[in-house]
């Protein structure tokens, strides 16, 4: 009987499937902001970032790990589908969440000037 790789161990699976140089256009798009605001690009600046910018960077770094190859083959940890099913569902609420917060700011702002 053969196993699939997703009855692997974590481990196995992550180790067959390094990262490598994967997250290397995360790394480039996370200090965009913090060169702007002239922060040090390290974790400590996600707390001088703005929200929205979090957000953003929050739906570049989903992005980037859908396209590491270990997704595909590590099961979720809801028994259904593997990590990229869930980093999927994350993006799309991301996704809404930026959705619904442009749509409030557009009325906010469209209100102030019919005001």
């Amino acid at each position: 009987m053969t196993s699939t790789m997703t009855d692997q161990p974590r481990s196995k699976i992550m180790e067959e499937n390094p990262v490598g140089r994967g997250l290397d256009a995360f790394h480039t798009s996370f200090n965009l902001p913090c060169a702007k605001r002239k922060i040090s690009g390290t974790t400590d600046a996600l707390g001088q970032l703005d929200q929205e910018d979090v957000q953003y960077l929050t739906l570049d770094l989903l992005s980037t790990l859908l396209n590491i190859p270990a997704t595909l083959l590590l099961p979720s940890k809801t028994g259904r589908g593997t990590l990229r099913n869930d980093l999927l569902k994350l993006i799309s609420a991301v996704r809404v969440a930026l959705c619904n917060k442009q749509s409030l700011t557009a009325r906010t702002r469209c209100c102030k000037v019919n005001t």
